[in-house]
């Protein structure tokens, strides 16, 4: 049987997957309007262009392994 603190960690991680596929879909956005209506970004944004892409699937894999972690400890 969980304890508290088990289900509370599980939460945790169950919302920060949420929070990387969140991150993950907004970054390939920005990527596919810049791309399609070919606009520059602010040189101030801490992403370029080219970062985007391997920000987006970063996340999403961290989101996918964190996921799969959280399967696993059931």
């Amino acid at each position: 049987m969980k304890t508290n603190k088990g289900i509370l960690v599980g939460i945790i991680i169950e919302e920060l997957s949420r929070l990387l596929s969140v991150v993950s879909y907004l970054l390939l956005a920005l990527y596919m309007i810049s791309i399609v209506f070919e606009v520059e970004l602010n040189p101030r944004f801490p992403f370029h262009e080219s970062e985007l892409i391997l920000g987006s699937i970063a996340a999403s894999l961290l989101s996918l392994l964190l996921k799969l972690w959280l399967l696993r400890s059931d």
